[in-house]
């Protein structure tokens, strides 16, 4: 196979890109944050004051969530600024059967099939995610059906189920 597609880098697909990357831990936050006002509520509805106190003993699950929540935005930011420093925000794909060719007006790379680890499918996003943790982002519209057999073929070929 010889094929290549262009992915425009736009913020909603840096956005889903995050989001599909951290779900867990958003999920672990929204949780932990939950809990803290589940406590405290039961803890005012029990004739319980609130106090300096009440609200210390809640206050690890906040502070995590407000860490990740910045980490998050972060790496938002400096993904964005990266983007805005291209003249065409745009990333061409070419797929080959010895390798992945990534080409943007910041960089240009290849990588062998073997440098890949995983292949994270989502509903809106496919992700080709590398041995050192990098991952690609192809958003799902522009996969056509053999690109997305060959995509899963290459996979499962390289001991990395899809």
């Amino acid at each position: 196979m010889d094929r290549e597609i262009t992915v425009a880098m736009t913020p909603q697909l840096l956005m889903l890109t995050i989001f599909y990357q951290s779900r867990v831990i958003l999920l672990v936050c929204a949780f932990s944050f939950f809990w803290v006002f589940i406590n405290l509520g039961l803890f005012v509805a029990h004739g319980g004051v609130l106090t300096a106190a009440a609200f210390i003993s809640d206050l690890p699950p906040a502070i995590i969530f407000v860490v990740v929540c910045f980490i998050l935005y972060s790496s938002y930011s400096k993904s964005l600024a990266q983007i805005q420093k291209m003249k065409i925000p745009e990333i061409k794909y070419r797929f080959t059967d010895d390798s992945v060719d990534i080409d943007s007006d910041l960089a240009s790379t290849r990588h062998s099939w073997d440098a890949f680890k995983s292949l994270k499918k989502h509903p809106r996003l496919w992700r080709l995610v590398t041995k050192a943790n990098t991952s690609f982002a192809l958003p799902v519209e522009l996969l056509d059906r053999p690109l997305k057999e060959f995509l899963t073929s290459k996979f499962s070929k390289i001991g990395n189920p899809a």
